[in-house]
């Protein structure tokens, strides 16, 4: 069960122009012969048009072919949204092993010439940082997202240490996997040339305040706490401060390093130590205020052990 909002408006809401391949090649079959299968992913980033797009997949299902298959793939925070659909469900288990998936990212991007030495020093390392937190191996994101990291740099550069390694990964998702990858990418009103430093912003924001509500926080909170913070940095008024907000929040959530769950949207981290590295970020910032920080976080025992 899932859709997302490019898809949702090229198929559902216009359907001319054909502006998709699988569009112009399965329209047919899908609607007239049935016989293939149609796939959608990502129900749950399309936010607050949720509700809107199970509606127009709703509407389409009905105008298919009976024999068309249709899986729509979302997290929970958007379930109750697919559950209206009153389809069959199925939950994805944890993986058994990503070794296989790990294995084939680095092996694509291995050089001709000593390719089986190269593999496996890499290999090591991701390994190594998988036994470190078998929170990691939960999804196959943050495997995929650490095996892409050592496919680009050379062993000596690969960082160890868990704080290290996570704090390499956000770095990695902003400059490689999310910004380099959409350039329409857009954080209110602020230039795509501000992106990466907008963003390394607010995640250091978005950590601090999951910290200060001892772990997790309800996305509308979320929303004024890192306006407040990253308004006055990008001089934004609290309104386009807000939309900014809201823009890197669902960055973060996309990129699984801040995860909004539930029916009630809070947001947590997926492993803890991405907000504690965060915080620490956020709290560098305000020199005089260091002491007290500290002394809070090793109150509230929110410190890596």
């Amino acid at each position: 069960m899932a859709s997302e909002t490019g898809f949702s408006k090229s198929l559902f809401a216009t359907r001319t122009p054909r502006t998709s391949l699988w569009f112009e090649l399965n329209w047919t079959d899908c609607s007239t012969r049935g016989g293939i299968a149609l796939l959608l992913d990502a129900l749950d980033e399309t936010y607050d048009r949720r509700g809107k797009v199970v509606s127009e997949i709703d509407a389409f299902r009905d105008s298919i072919h009976q024999d068309v298959d249709v899986l729509l793939a979302t997290r929970d925070v958007a379930y109750g949204q697919a559950a209206t659909l009153r389809w069959d469900h199925v939950r994805l288990c944890r993986p058994a092993s990503v070794a296989k998936t790990i294995a084939s990212i680095l092996r694509r991007s291995a050089p001709a010439l000593g390719a089986d030495k190269w593999v496996a020093e890499r290999r090591e390392w991701v390994d190594h940082a998988l036994i470190g937190d078998a929170t990691l191996c939960e999804t196959p994101l943050l495997p995929v997202l650490l095996a892409v990291l050592a496919a680009r740099r050379d062993t000596a550069a690969l960082p160890m240490g868990r704080a290290k390694i996570l704090a390499a990964v956000v770095e990695d998702v902003i400059h490689r996997r999310e910004v380099g990858r959409r350039p329409d990418l857009q954080l209110g009103r602020l230039a795509n040339s501000e992106n990466e430093a907008a963003l390394m912003d607010g995640y250091a924001a978005e950590a601090a305040a999951i910290l200060n509500a001892n772990g997790q926080i309800l996305f509308r909170d979320l929303v004024s706490a890192v306006a407040i913070e990253v308004g006055p940095s990008w001089n934004l008024h609290s309104r386009p401060a807000a939309v900014a907000a809201e823009h890197m929040i669902r960055f973060w959530d996309e990129s699984g390093i801040f995860v909004i769950s539930g029916a009630a949207e809070t947001v947590a981290p997926r492993v803890a130590l991405f907000a504690e590295i965060g915080d620490a970020m956020q709290a560098v910032k305000r020199p005089a205020e260091l002491s007290q920080w500290i002394s809070e976080r090793i109150e509230r025992r929110q410190l890596e052990p």
